[in-house]
């Protein structure tokens, strides 16, 4: 059974130009894996163990091989078909065995995105204790930051404060108060390299994260807290409009109407009218058919 899957990785891994971004290794990619979608199980992870063992036996294209393993893995986790518990774990597969090869020692740039892909597919871990897969997460971006340095690595820098921001506010290790103290100084420090003006799309995101962030804050004056989490989710929509980001825009709208039904400041009777306005708002995108969960709970928040 293992050649089958021997030759499956044959075809992924020659398919893949290291010099190519994402969205190329993706349009390389996605084909073969839709067309092989019943090799995407857990056999496919001792498959890619012996498979890479036997690759790296050739010392010169060891390197060469396991950016391309990195590769693969970063795709299969955003893959949209099959299991995404089993798709994540042979994410994880492979960036552990890319991490073999591609040490701090030898190779510190491709090492920190090695240790920032599995922080993010730890972030996102199905299976397992999600109280551990997140101190991972966490433990994995703070190594890559030891390299993507502000000075040295910007935009690197900022994409995994952000990730490093959202995996402190979904810790359950440790004092809640603290974490999301951490979170929030993690996303401002995003936002001094992710700007609107040169990274609007990531700046909405960020906006969008530290406006959460700020409504579930415990530290602080509750109510200063509310006003920065309404400006932070209205920066966001100033990007995430309903033609462009329909479904950023009402994920934004439903928090921001919880916002404004949580809001101290102002007018009680105004702020949930405004809430109401932002919940109606979202479910012109979050419909029963189509977002049936995301539905539900804005329709509870409505009520």
């Amino acid at each position: 059974m293992h050649n089958d899957y021997f030759s499956f990785l044959d075809q992924v891994i020659s398919a893949i130009d290291t010099d190519s971004n994402f969205d190329q290794w993706k349009a390389a990619i996605y084909p073969l894996l839709e067309a092989n979608r019943d090799k995407l199980n857990e056999d496919l992870i001792p498959a890619l163990q012996t498979w890479s063992a036997a690759k790296f036996s050739d010392t010169e294209e060891r390197a060469k091989v396991a950016r391309k393993i990195r590769a693969f893995s970063s795709v299969i986790d955003e893959f949209p078909q099959g299991d995404k518990a089993t798709l994540i774990e042979i994410a994880i597969a492979g960036g552990k065995i890319a991490a073999t090869v591609l040490t701090r020692q030898d190779f510190p740039t491709d090492w920190a995105r090695t240790q920032h892909n599995l922080g993010f597919a730890y972030s996102n871990r199905q299976q397992g204790d999600r109280t551990q897969n997140l101190e991972l997460a966490i433990e994995c971006y703070q190594q890559a930051l030891q390299v993507y340095t502000r000075q040295d690595f910007p935009e690197n820098w900022a994409k995994t404060q952000n990730n490093l921001g959202f995996a402190y506010s979904n810790r359950q290790q440790g004092d809640r108060t603290q974490n999301l103290e951490l979170a929030i100084e993690c996303y401002q420090q995003a936002l001094q390299v992710r700007t609107r003006q040169d990274f609007p799309t990531d700046w909405a995101m960020i906006q969008h994260n530290l406006g959460l962030a700020y409504s579930n804050r415990q530290q602080g004056d509750r109510t200063q807290n509310l006003e920065l989490a309404i400006e932070c989710y209205q920066q966001a929509l100033q990007v995430y409009t309903r033609q462009d980001f329909p479904e950023n825009w009402a994920k934004t709208q439903n928090n921001l109407g919880v916002a404004y039904s949580n809001r101290q400041q102002g007018d009680r009777t105004q702020n949930l009218e405004l809430a109401i306005e932002c919940y109606q708002q979202a479910l012109q995108v979050y419909t029963r058919q189509d977002f049936p969960k995301d539905w539900a709970k804005t329709q509870n928040n409505l009520g």
